[in-house]
């Protein structure tokens, strides 16, 4: 048998409980019942924010070791 601690709270149990799934959270999927728009903006400028440095440092990397010492 496991002994807890006085202050300790008890475990958790989850058994009577349904789990409810992430979806019921978002306003516009319970009600409709299908996701929200993506704003393609915002998509764009992520895209960039990624791809545009990894471009420039995998030239620098690339440039770096073709050089012949």
């Amino acid at each position: 048998m496991i002994q807890y601690y006085q202050n300790a709270s008890p475990p958790l149990e989850f058994t009577g409980y349904p789990f409810p799934s992430p979806w019921d959270y978002i306003p516009s999927y319970c009600e409709k019942k299908e996701v929200m728009e993506v704003n393609i903006l915002a998509f764009i400028a992520t895209a960039l924010f990624i791809l545009v440095p990894t471009a420039f440092l995998l030239i620098i990397y690339v440039k770096t070791v073709s050089q012949n010492d």
